[in-house]
Order: structure tokens, then C-alpha cells, then sequence
């Protein structure tokens, strides 16, 4: 395994440059579209990936506000996904910190929900943000003829409200790395760009 530390993977990231109001010679033709410059995006993999694998690095990314962790799957192949809290370099992830929301027990934090099955993640997906599971249907019943798919889980979500979401909907473990983004002071107009 080839360790890249300060260098991100080519296969995974992409230059894009918006179009900022061009036409097909480089004239502006729509007002108040000046400003911007080129950034990387990062191919991000999806988090209820079941594969294990180490942590290589974190890495920056211009269209998320958590950094990036690099992983070095069981495949033999990089992949870019956010990072959780308490997560080091080098360390080993376990196979079973995502999956059905089913899985996680009441009190546990969670990110990047579904709200449902498929759907891919909507809910809690920015830095800090999180949602708790506050009681698992499934847990609570000795019924063992209920249908999986009929089976909700009462979640809270960030904003406070609570909602039921279908079991069978996939979540990831852990509470996104805040990164002290909100705390960072801009001294001049042109610095958030």
C-alpha cells in the first residue's frame, strides 16, 4: 500500500470551475457573475459502504464544512468519506459502524440519515450536526412475526423535531468532526472565497 499523505488521489478528485454567466467564447453575458475560482471536488463514496479498512489521512475539502477522511479500503482501493469525531490516522474501521438504523441502540448519536430506504443521505450531513435515536420499535416488542419493513425508529433530528423512520433505513455511527468552522473570523470581504 502506497501511503499519500499531503497528495490527494487523481482518480477521486475533480477540477470544476463554474460558469459564472460565459457563453461558449468567454464572454459574460448574464450580470453579477463575476467572483470564484476552481475547485477540487472530491469523489465521495457512499458511508453505508460495508468495508473495512485503515484510515490514511484527512483531507480538505471546498464543498463540505467537516474535512474528508482518506481510507484505505479492504479492496485495495482509496475512498473518501467525512470524517467522524475521535478519529485518528491509522486507525482500523470496523465493519459494523454503519448500517440499518435498526442496529443502533436508544441514546446513540447517528449522521447521515435516510429517511427512506434507498434514498441516500439527507439528514445530519453537515459538520457538528447530528441526530438520537431515542427509542427503537424493534427493541421494545417481543413480537418475532412483524414485518422488518413495517418497524419505525423515533429519531431526533437537529432541528429538534422528532420523527419516525423506517427501520430498514441506513444511518452511520458517530457524530460528523466540527473542525471549528463556524469560529473562524474573515478579516476581509474576498476571504470566504
Amino acid at each position: 500500500m502506497q501511503r499519500r499523505k499531503y497528495r490527494s488521489v487523481p482518480k477521486l478528485v475533480k477540477n470544476v470551475k463554474s460558469q459564472a454567466g460565459r457563453n461558449n467564447s468567454g464572454h459574460i453575458t448574464v450580470r453579477h457573475r463575476g467572483g470564484g475560482h476552481k475547485k477540487n471536488r472530491h469523489q465521495i463514496t457512499k458511508p453505508y459502504e460495508k468495508n473495512g479498512g485503515m484510515v490514511v489521512g484527512f483531507e480538505y475539502s471546498a464543498q463540505r464544512t467537516s474535512l474528508l477522511r482518506k481510507t484505505y479500503t479492504s479492496n485495495e482501493k482509496f475512498a473518501y468519506q467525512s470524517r467522524p469525531e475521535n478519529l485518528k490516522a491509522l486507525e482500523t474501521l470496523e465493519k459494523a459502524k454503519s448500517g440499518a438504523i435498526s442496529i443502533f441502540q436508544p441514546g446513540d448519536f447517528v449522521h447521515s440519515i435516510e429517511l427512506y430506504c434507498g434514498q441516500g443521505p439527507v439528514v445530519g450531513r453537515a459538520a457538528g450536526s447530528f441526530c438520537q435515536i431515542r427509542s427503537n420499535y424493534t427493541t421494545q416488542t417481543n413480537y418475532t412475526t412483524l414485518d422488518a419493513k413495517k418497524n419505525y425508529v423515533k429519531v431526533k433530528l437537529p432541528s429538534g423535531q422528532y420523527r419516525l423512520i423506517p427501520s430498514l433505513a441506513k444511518a452511520c455511527y458517530g457524530i460528523p468532526a466540527k473542525n471549528n468552522y463556524d469560529q473562524q473570523k474573515l478579516f476581509k470581504a474576498g476571504q470566504n472565497r
